[in-house]
Order: C-alpha cells, then sequence, then structure tokens
C-alpha cells in the first residue's frame, strides 16, 4: 500500500441569483423539461434549480480536498476560500506520488474526479494525472463504490455512510455534517468544518477499502493483492 493516495472533495456553487441570465434561463429550461418527464409540472423551478445548481457539471466551486498515504498514514487536509491554492497543492501532492500508484475514491470517477479536472481547467491550473482513467481496471484508480457495485454490473449505488454501516466502520457523519450542509457551510465560511468533515469521509474510505482488500477487491482486473 505504499504508492496508495485516499482522496475526498467537497464543494459548493454559486449562488442562483449570481449567475447571469443565460445560465438561469438554460438552467431553467433544463431542469423544467426534466421536472416535466417525472411528472413534477407543479415543482418551483428557480428553487429547483437553485437546490441543486451544486450538481450541474462546471458550476462547482472547491470548499476541500482531504487526502490520506496509505503507506506512511499521513494526512492532509486542505480547505479555505482560495481554490487555486487548494488544487494547486492536491495536483502537486499527486504528481509526487510514485508510479505505478493507486488513487483511491468513493465515488471518485462519477464525482470527484471530474469536478475537479473541470473546475482545474476553469482556473488555468494544470492537471497532472488523469482521475478518470479506464473503468476496468483498479491499478490507476480503485473506486470503492464501482468495487461495490461490481463495475455497474449491480444497478443500485449506495452512500459511503451506508456501507460504512454494512460493514462495521464508524460513520463520517457521526459530527454531525453531511454532504447537504456543504453549502451553508461554505456560505458562513466555515471552512475548517467542512475540512474536517471532508477528512473524516477519507479516514473512512481508507478503512472501506482496506476491508475489501481483505476480501475480494484481488478479483478485478489491476485490483490489489490480498495482504498476507
Amino acid at each position: 500500500m505504499s504508492d496508495e493516495l485516499v482522496y475526498d472533495v467537497e464543494w459548493y456553487a454559486p449562488g442562483w441569483e449570481g449567475l447571469d441570465d443565460s445560465d438561469r434561463e438554460y438552467l431553467r429550461k433544463r431542469n423544467g423539461d426534466q421536472l416535466l418527464r417525472d411528472g413534477k409540472g407543479d415543482y418551483d423551478v428557480d428553487r429547483y434549480c437553485a437546490e441543486r445548481l451544486g450538481l450541474e457539471s462546471g458550476m462547482q466551486r472547491i470548499a476541500s480536498i482531504a487526502m490520506l498515504h496509505l503507506g506512511t498514514g499521513n494526512e492532509q487536509m486542505l480547505c479555505g476560500p482560495d481554490e487555486v491554492a487548494i488544487l494547486r497543492n492536491f495536483w502537486g501532492v499527486v504528481s509526487r506520488l510514485g508510479w505505478p500508484s493507486r488513487l483511491i475514491t468513493f465515488n471518485g470517477r462519477m464525482a470527484d474526479g471530474p469536478v475537479l479536472h473541470i473546475r482545474s481547467a476553469q482556473l488555468g491550473i494544470e492537471c497532472t494525472r488523469n482521475l478518470v482513467p479506464y473503468r476496468y481496471d483498479m491499478s490507476d484508480h480503485c473506486d470503492l463504490a464501482e468495487a461495490l457495485n461490481f463495475q455497474g454490473s449491480v444497478r443500485s449505488n449506495y452512500s459511503l455512510d451506508y456501507w460504512c454501516r454494512r460493514f462495521c466502520i464508524p460513520s463520517p457523519k457521526g459530527g454531525g455534517v453531511d454532504g447537504s450542509k456543504v453549502q451553508a457551510l461554505a456560505d458562513a465560511g466555515e471552512w475548517k468544518t467542512i475540512g474536517e468533515y471532508c477528512l473524516d469521509d477519507v479516514r473512512a474510505t481508507a478503512a472501506l477499502y482496506r476491508k475489501l482488500c481483505d476480501s475480494y477487491l484481488h478479483i478485478f482486473k489491476g485490483g490489489p493483492a490480498v495482504p498476507r
């Protein structure tokens, strides 16, 4: 495990009213059409758009990145309003990893990786590694959410908190913070609280990884060998 790095990202979104008219109109149309297809045409479209703005590609702002190096046990928590500093620090850590090295996430292929790439591009920051590599090889990136749905063979997805409880791992939500509260915490400037929550997620992801290393991650292409 000497060259393995666990990471997690927390982000927030700008205010709905702060967007320009073109963005608001586009998202109203996009989300309004989806509400109609779902039979929810009576929803307040603006409120719905504002509530899910953090899920819209290209809208995310980085609040925190936390990392844990499995070989040394070293932890790093990056947080605050200076996204450029956070991202440059993160990409610096990634570029200094030995090769081959493995990145470990929970839902990092679907969420964290794309967000980091797009936000870095928006800010003109060089990405030093592909965080969303070939899906069916875990040697480069082991996404535990995908390991637990057998790379899409099981269609249902469950949260990190859910799987921690299934494997008797202390929940990262035990401190009363979860992803739904990050926007309000960012609005209030509570960066350290977000960072601590992000680091708790990383610790839980690392604990879950160790559990799966003991059992079945080796069955996947590029998966880690069973510890002896």
